[in-house]
């Protein structure tokens, strides 16, 4: 008979050791610990395969629940990380909310200086800026380059609105063709708010609706762009103006930044960094070596996901073109002569007389293959298209909007 538990003397209890005692009805292996000195001898020793034959039939037998709440755990632990993600994000956002709130001029010039910044800006003595509504200040002594900005950005702007408003009423007329012919405005209201091509194009209308600043900023860097964190700007710096050789050529570029804003590519930009970020992560967490292979692999997913998102950005310029030039169009320029400001970014490149083989890191598609593919896109986008409809619109609007500057100046 084995007894449950061994007999200890009790003289002297100042030290702890561990015990392996054997239960003979549940058959499971226990650690009893005990505070002894001396040990009165054992009658008979445990054979060793019957500990191990104990412990094997104690895992078969009772193993299974463990398994099943050790593979709950682990499916929480995965899905808490996206959640935790999640909840810093919200947080983050709900600051800068306060923080805008408190004091919005001063969060205005902090962001102004991170995107002077981000082209290598460092003095804003260096930016020109001027606001569409201000139009008399196009007539001025102001910097001559910026009105020439401004003149034509707002001749892009009106064509860039005017084509977001018709894709909203596509989207409409698209919703009402599959409903009834009696359905209440409040019905037609509340299904429209779950279309997601209406809510895309609604929000390029918001977007562009208001007043837009062109800014102008001494830089070498030919850049030109849109941004989130400054709403109704559009940027160009002086190194890029001095490649563009005329008006069609800077239609042709602020039509093209213009529309990464219609299409909402900036917005889904974020969304999927943060979304790869958080992925990332999830796949750092479940390292079986407590973070051995994090350190070997931490690299090579920062590398998939700078590629991923770089071809993902070089699909938003292909889209941006596209749109772009048919912004130009409508707006009554010259497409063709406007698609040579990429065979000039081209050879500013260094590859004048050859393609330059793509990286994977590349956010941008190669000049010569956007050159060619807007030369294409030209024979239809063109002044001929338009000429009766969106490119009187814009002439006549900007007619309006200078005699009114004017009548009120």
């Amino acid at each position: 008979m084995i007894r449950p538990y061994c007999r200890l003397s009790t003289r002297c209890m100042s030290r702890r050791r561990h015990f392996v005692t054997l239960r003979p009805r549940s058959h499971q292996l226990t650690l009893v610990p005990m505070r002894i000195t001396s040990i009165q001898p054992f009658p008979f020793r445990i054979p060793l395969p019957l500990v191990r034959q104990t412990y094997a039939s104690s895992s078969s037998s009772n193993g299974e629940p463990f398994s099943r709440w050790k593979l709950f755990a682990r499916i929480v632990r995965y899905i808490r990380i996206p959640v935790l993600v999640a909840s810093v994000y919200s947080l983050g956002y709900q600051q800068g909310i306060i923080e805008y709130a408190r004091n919005p001029t001063e969060l205005k010039e902090a962001l102004l200086d991170s995107v002077l910044a981000s082209v290598g800006c460092r003095d804003k003595s260096g930016v020109s800026s001027i606001r569409d509504i201000d139009s008399s200040r196009m007539f001025s002594q102001a910097n001559r380059e910026v009105r020439k900005v401004a003149r034509i950005g707002g001749k892009i702007m009106i064509a860039g609105k005017a084509f977001a408003a018709q894709k909203q009423a596509e989207a409409i007329e698209a919703v009402q063709s599959t409903l009834p012919t009696d359905i209440s405005k409040e019905n037609l209201v509340a299904i429209l708010d779950e279309d997601f091509s209406y809510q895309r194009w609604t929000t390029a209308v918001e977007q562009l609706d208001g007043n837009w600043t062109y800014m102008l900023i001494d830089s070498q860097l030919p850049n030109a762009f849109v941004t989130e964190i400054m709403p109704r700007h559009i940027f160009i710096t002086t190194s890029m103006l001095n490649i563009i050789g005329n008006e069609d050529e800077l239609a042709l570029v602020l039509g093209h930044e213009l529309s990464h804003m219609l299409l909402g590519h900036i917005s889904e930009k974020n969304m999927v960094e943060t979304m790869l970020r958080t992925v990332e992560v999830l796949l750092l967490s479940m390292d079986p070596t407590s973070g051995v292979l994090s350190l070997l692999f931490v690299g090579s997913l920062a590398t998939l996901r700078t590629a991923f998102t770089a071809a993902h950005s070089r699909e938003h310029e292909h889209e941006a073109d596209e749109l772009g030039i048919q912004l130009a169009a409508m707006a009554c320029f010259n497409t063709r002569k406007a698609a040579s400001v990429f065979q000039k970014l081209h050879e500013q490149a260094g590859a004048p007389n050859g393609k330059r083989l793509l990286s994977f890191a590349d956010t941008h598609p190669s000049s010569s293959d956007r050159y060619e593919k807007l030369i294409l896109a030209s024979t239809t986008e063109n002044v001929d298209k338009y000429a009766n409809t969106s490119c009187s619109s814009v002439k006549s609007r900007l007619r309006s909007v200078m005699n009114t500057s004017g009548g009120s100046s």
